[in-house]
């Protein structure tokens, strides 16, 4: 039977993090190509919405080094490590749900306007009320 070669003792002597990134890593690169290719085929026409995507982007890889979401994941992170555990896709698994509750809470918005598109009663042109031109204004100069 063969010894162990130089490459085991090197694969050895990494930390358990770096032995098994490159899949988790992998997939992120492959997450993100997807997104822009759909972007790009979505969008082609329209290079204001591509540029919005890319400010969307942007602004969500900013929005991930917030103090409280690395607060949040390195308390995981931690915790996980005391009890023994591989704590590799903490990071994903958050910005999997948070992303998620933003998902739903834009198309809940998207919903509500939809539903009330139709529904102006009652509108009244700027600095106007129901009963004539410029009643507000006058109203409101009564007490100033």
């Amino acid at each position: 039977m063969a010894g162990p070669t130089f490459g085991d003792a090197a694969r050895r002597d990494k930390p358990s993090f770096l032995r098994r990134p490159t899949p988790l890593f992998g997939g992120l690169i492959a997450a993100n190509f997807a997104a822009w290719t759909w972007a790009w085929v979505a969008f082609h026409d329209h290079p204001a919405l591509l540029g919005i995507a890319l400010l969307a982007w942007v602004f969500g890889l900013r929005h991930a080094v917030d103090a409280d979401h690395i607060a949040a994941i390195d308390n995981v992170v931690r915790k996980l490590m005391q009890g023994g555990k591989r704590p590799l896709s903490v990071g994903l698994w958050f910005s999997l749900g948070h992303s998620t509750i933003v998902i739903l809470a834009s198309l809940a918005i998207a919903a509500a306007a939809a539903a009330m598109q139709n529904r102006r009663i009652g509108r009244v042109p700027v600095g106007h009320s129901r009963r004539e031109p410029g009643h507000f204004a006058q109203r409101l100069g009564q007490f100033s």
